[in-house]
């Protein structure tokens, strides 16, 4: 499990992980990216 964490770390520290974590905080700031988030949230907590 370690390894998989270390992996990780390596690529959130890389350049290309940068990247693919500035364009996922870009859409998560987007309006509608949060509302149909909210929506699947909603969804997913609901109890049958």
């Amino acid at each position: 499990m370690s390894n998989l964490i270390q992996k990780l770390t390596a690529f959130v520290r890389s350049p290309q992980g940068r990247t693919v974590i500035d364009q996922a905080r870009r859409q998560a700031a987007k309006p509608e990216n949060r509302r149909h988030l909210a929506r699947l949230r909603a969804q997913m907590t609901r109890r049958p």
